[in-house]
């Protein structure tokens, strides 16, 4: 062949390049200088050299497709001003994952705890719909999630926001969890004295409600549940049921409401004696001070110290 000048050569044209096949003279000074060819898909295998991208208005990316899969793109800003060579707010770097919002481009972080400490499933939903989900131990690893605020404190360990995976747990305000509770609050923030849990701007709906029928029962008495906060009742015959307050499960500062919401018979309800702080009646001797009409009710909180429930409020038709 003809010796031809590199720029009178042909151009590689996008539909002819195959990097496995396609050549790059090269000069191998390993030893001596020697001529050598070298594929294009070698040159960029496992390149261990620094390597750096530094100009104005300049892109990286990894993707499958130049139009439909970005995994990985990496722009720098174009400047006003060219000798200043600056970034400035309306000329920002960039580095975006699946820049073309392609519900087939996740994204991943691992860790030594979990395959998945950070996971953006963008199909987690199937549908370009969604929803897509951004996991934090999205494999269910050993692996726990911390927002640490400007005065984190770590001998006071008061982060924003801890979740604990080994409880699957939270805690707002502490990192220091037992398992009992999903969610503990600290006593304040940045461990402050004299300062507040948690305040809601709306309403507070107990949902752990406990339906107790005076039909259904068993040998006319119940032990109500450690785990539910209210407990309503249904006079539907004419028994005498007695209600007793657990310990077990119990924790200081616990509060349970108990009170009737139907009232079609003549029962009644009474709440046993046996774990309560004061001794009223309530029942125990007299019908006439048990709970047996709609709107007769009992609110309590539990001392851990006694194992006892401190009556707060008791009503019925005729006792308050």
């Amino acid at each position: 062949m003809a010796d031809k000048k590199i720029t009178a050569l042909s151009a590689l044209t996008a539909t002819t390049k195959e990097s496995s096949v396609d050549l790059l003279h090269i000069i191998d000074y390993s030893a001596a200088p020697v001529n050598k060819k070298i594929s294009v898909a070698d040159l960029f295998d496992q390149v261990n050299t620094d390597t750096h991208i530094y100009g104005i208005s300049k892109t990286f990316e990894l993707g499958t497709s130049s139009t439909t899969f970005s995994a990985l793109k990496v722009t720098t800003g174009s400047l006003v001003d060219m000798s200043a060579l600056t970034a400035t707010a309306a000329q920002h770097h960039n580095v975006i994952v699946n820049d073309d919002a392609n519900r087939h481009v996740d994204f991943t972080v691992k860790s030594a705890q979990s395959a998945q400490a950070i996971f953006v499933d963008s199909d987690f939903t199937t549908g370009n719909a969604g929803p897509g989900t951004v996991f934090i131990n999205g494999d269910a690893g050993n692996q726990d999630f911390m927002v640490q605020g400007d005065n984190y404190d770590t001998s006071a360990n008061d982060p924003v926001l801890f979740s604990d995976a080994s409880y699957n747990a939270a805690g707002l305000g502490t990192s220091t969890l037992d398992g009992n509770y999903c969610v503990q609050v600290a006593a304040g923030p940045n461990a402050g004295v004299d300062k507040h849990s948690a305040q809601f701007q709306g309403n507070i709906a107990l949902s752990g409600v406990e339906d107790i029928v005076g039909s259904g029962a068993t040998g006319n008495a119940v032990t109500l549940s450690a785990f539910k906060s209210v407990h309503k009742l249904n006079i539907d015959d004419t028994d005498t049921v007695t209600l007793t307050l657990p310990t077990t499960g119990c924790v200081d500062g616990q509060i349970k409401i108990i009170y009737c919401d139907t009232d079609s018979a003549a029962g009644t309800f009474v709440i046993a004696q046996t774990n309560r702080i004061l001794t009223e009646d309530m029942g125990a001797s007299s019908a006439a001070t048990g709970i047996q009409d709609v709107g007769d009710c009992w609110i309590g909180m539990y001392e851990s110290g006694t194992s006892q429930w401190i009556t707060l409020n008791y009503r019925n038709g005729t006792t308050t």
